[in-house]
């Protein structure tokens, strides 16, 4: 294994403390939004020797223009899970939500919260997901906005290209489901 592996992930999917990316990984985030809805992106981040992580907020930039747009980076903890609920099904096929309701048998952690803090030890060998979160106002200009997750690892930095797609259409400020 590479010292340091770094892949993007879809947000739908949750990383394990022992994933791996997959055979046709790649680091570019891209996600797709409405104005007055949240954008977000996923990757994982996986050292073989350990590393202290740091992440801060970072913005992307529609084109040459001034618009811009302000990314919030995330650790995800970990959940110990010591005992499964009883007669709920495991899921059979790897990947496939449909399939049942266990992403794995207890006792193991699952990864769920955002954490707060900006600084985050990984042990060898362990995957880390970081969670990408960006409000996009009502008023936001649509289009494609990019730039760089810079985070650093020990002593040296990491870039992660970023895309973000906003679309025309507005979700309007006081919509309830």
């Amino acid at each position: 294994m590479d010292s340091l592996l770094v892949w993007s992930v879809d947000p739908m999917r949750k990383v394990f403390k022992d994933d791996f990316p997959p055979q046709k990984s790649t680091r570019q985030v891209t996600m797709e939004t409405v104005r007055g809805a949240l954008a977000i992106g996923q990757i994982a981040v996986k050292s073989s020797h350990g590393a202290t992580l740091e992440i801060k907020p970072f913005k992307l930039r529609e084109g040459m223009g001034d618009e811009q747009i302000t990314i919030i980076p995330r650790f995800i903890g970990f959940i110990l899970i010591n005992v499964n609920t009883p007669d709920t099904p495991v899921r059979p096929i790897a990947g496939c939500p449909l399939s049942g309701e266990i992403d794995r048998e207890a006792p193991c952690k699952i990864p769920d919260p955002l954490l707060e803090d900006d600084c985050l030890r990984i042990e060898p060998g362990e995957s880390q997901p970081i969670w990408f979160t960006a409000e996009v106002p009502c008023e936001q200009k649509p289009g494609i906005y990019r730039g760089e997750f810079k985070f650093k690892v020990d002593n040296h930095i990491e870039s992660v290209p970023v895309e973000l797609k906003i679309y025309g259409a507005t979700v309007p400020k006081n919509f309830m489901v």
